[in-house]
């Protein structure tokens, strides 16, 4: 959330790496072009064209109106959080079951 931007890139001025200024202009449309891997760059860094600071900006005024018109979408995924938590409640952590089956360190 605390990213810090280059002032060539505030002020659009071009520099010698080719693509950043095209992949902020996309994200603004809300899509990334598959060119040279960035979309799976960007979403390793958490930098989605459709964060929700960018669909709060660009379509809602206000964050309820949002939940709101999401609603079913919201509470379908959280309906299969809480399903998939009921499943593994007993089930050791992920660490746990390499730490008991692959490592041995018990």
């Amino acid at each position: 959330m605390n990213r810090q931007w280059s002032d060539n890139l505030i002020t659009l001025t071009p520099k010698l790496t080719q693509g950043y200024l095209a992949a902020a202009i996309d994200r603004n449309d809300f899509h990334f072009f598959p060119d040279g891997g960035l979309h799976c760059i960007s979403a390793g860094m958490n930098w989605g064209p459709t964060d929700k600071t960018s669909l709060l900006y660009h379509t809602f005024s206000y964050e309820q109106e949002f939940k709101n018109k999401y609603k079913y979408f919201i509470d379908r995924l959280q309906t299969r959080k809480d399903e998939w938590n009921k499943i593994v409640e007993n089930k050791p952590s992920y660490i746990n079951f390499l730490k008991d089956n692959i490592y041995n360190e018990n």
